[in-house]
C-alpha cells in the first residue's frame, strides 16, 4: 500500500471517528436534559394555548416571531418557539384568506417557496429559523 493511500485512509477513518463522537455527544446531551426539554415543550404548549385563546390566528404568528427575533434561540429554542405557536394556532380563530395558498407538506418545493415568500411578506425576508417556523402555519391549516 502506497504512502498516499495509508494517509488518505487515516485521514477518512478519522473523520469517521469524529462523525461518530459528534453524534455520540449530541445524542448524550440530548439525553441527559430529556427530562427538561420535554418540561420546556408541555410549557411552550400551555404557554400557546393560553396566549391564542380569544385572539386572531395572525396574533399568534407576530409574537412567535417576536420571540424569534428576541436573539439567537438555537435548535432547543426555535423548537419551542414553534411548539408554542402550533399550540396556539390550535386555539386562534383562524380569519378568511389566512391558510388561502398553502401547498401540501409533500410537495417540497412548493412548501418550501411558500415558506421564504411567507417570511417576506411577515418582514423576515431570507430567514432561515423564520421558514422553519410557518411551518407550524402549513400543518395548523393542513390538519384534518
Amino acid at each position: 500500500m502506497s504512502r498516499g493511500t495509508r494517509i488518505a485512509l487515516f485521514v477518512g477513518l478519522g473523520l469517521v471517528l469524529l462523525v461518530v463522537a459528534t453524534c455520540g455527544g449530541v445524542y448524550a446531551c440530548f439525553q441527559m436534559n430529556a427530562d427538561r426539554l420535554a418540561e420546556e415543550g408541555k410549557a411552550a404548549m400551555r404557554d400557546g394555548a393560553h396566549f391564542g385563546g380569544g385572539q386572531q390566528a395572525p396574533a399568534c404568528v407576530d409574537e412567535a416571531l417576536r420571540r424569534l427575533d428576541q436573539g439567537d434561540l438555537g435548535i432547543v429554542g426555535e423548537a419551542t418557539n414553534k411548539v408554542f405557536l402550533e399550540a396556539c394556532l390550535g386555539v386562534a380563530a383562524r380569519p378568511a384568506g389566512f391558510c388561502d395558498g398553502i401547498p401540501p407538506r409533500d410537495q417540497l418545493i412548493a412548501s418550501a417557496t411558500w415558506a421564504v415568500a411567507r417570511c417576506g411578506q411577515l418582514g423576515h425576508p431570507g430567514s432561515q429559523p423564520c421558514s422553519r417556523l410557518v411551518g407550524a402555519i402549513q400543518e395548523r391549516c393542513l390538519a384534518p
